[in-house]
């Protein structure tokens, strides 16, 4: 197995292969902005980040960090500037995690499942975190004969290992860097009106602050800019109708896009695809994870 450098190479290879794909990324990779994929993501910190944002949440990412992510979720690493930040990115695809399921265990629930409240990060311990370095090795020593089967086996295990964080770790709270009061009600306030009307000027002027200080502030604590969210959110909530059954007007409506030519245009580059290929491929597949 090869071991990417580069996570929109692990997405694509994920993609194309429907089964996984893996990227480690040092100092030298520049952390992506807000975005979303179609393939599960397993991320792992090895070494400690700034904060995670994941949908409306934003957690502390500290060393021996996991955090799950499902190709609804908007999400994005933010890196202290200069310092060191290591991690691993699993990409899964759906398909291929669906096959790994049995009538008694469900590998997807804590990915798609999940209940009020879920707390997207686990903490490894020391112990945990050699034992899935050491999977992943072996799985990138593996060239000989059989090789795919055997990769197929370290792989479900530790796909297991670190699901069963999820079913049987306590749920500690979330603990975040500290975002000014200001900015943590500018987010309330995006998050809660995301299906309305949004824009740069009406945000700032619900708070009475210019567009400028406003814009500043944002990208200074969040590390991406306020129109980058709102149109990234409002993609994932359409992601999310559409594999529920939701037909591309009423997605266009709901999601708060105000013109359905500009729904499709933003949709079709966010995602890749038209609303309505992404309803036909995804649908069955989220009806099936929901059962």
């Amino acid at each position: 197995m090869l071991i990417y450098a580069s996570c929109h190479e692990a997405d694509a290879e994920c993609e194309s292969g429907k089964r996984f794909a893996v990227a480690y990324l040092s100092r030298d990779e520049k952390p992506r902005g807000l975005h979303m994929h179609d393939t599960l993501e397993i991320f792992i910190c090895l070494s400690g980040g700034r904060s995670m944002y994941i949908s409306d949440r934003q957690y502390e990412m500290r060393a021996g960090d996991v955090f799950l992510i499902n190709p609804f979720e908007a999400h994005q690493p933010i890196q202290e500037e200069g310092e060191s930040f290591e991690r691993y990115i699993l990409c899964l695809h759906p398909d291929y995690l669906m096959s790994l399921c049995t009538a008694k265990t469900d590998l997807r629930s804590s990915f798609y499942l999940r209940p009020e409240g879920f707390e997207h990060r686990r903490s490894l311990s020391r112990q945990t975190l050699l034992r899935v370095q050491g999977l992943l090795h072996a799985m990138a020593g593996e060239e000989n004969f059989g090789a795919d089967v055997m990769e197929n086996a370290l792989m479900t295990e530790l796909i297991v290992t670190i699901l069963r964080l999820y079913q049987e770790t306590p749920i500690a709270a979330a603990s975040a860097p500290q975002l000014s009061e200001m900015i943590s009600k500018v987010l309330a306030y995006v998050n809660q009106g995301i299906t309305g009307e949004l824009s740069l000027e009406n945000v700032a002027g619900a708070f009475f602050l210019s567009k400028g200080y406003l814009s500043r502030t944002f990208h200074e604590e969040t590390g991406t800019t306020l129109q980058r969210y709102i149109v990234t959110r409002r993609i994932s909530l359409a992601k999310r109708l559409l594999c529920e059954g939701a037909n591309v007007r009423d997605t266009c409506e709901k999601c708060g896009f105000g013109d359905y030519s500009h729904f499709i245009r933003t949709f079709s580059r966010e995602v890749g695809v038209s609303p309505k290929q992404y309803a036909s491929t995804h649908m069955l597949r989220s009806s099936d994870a929901q059962e």
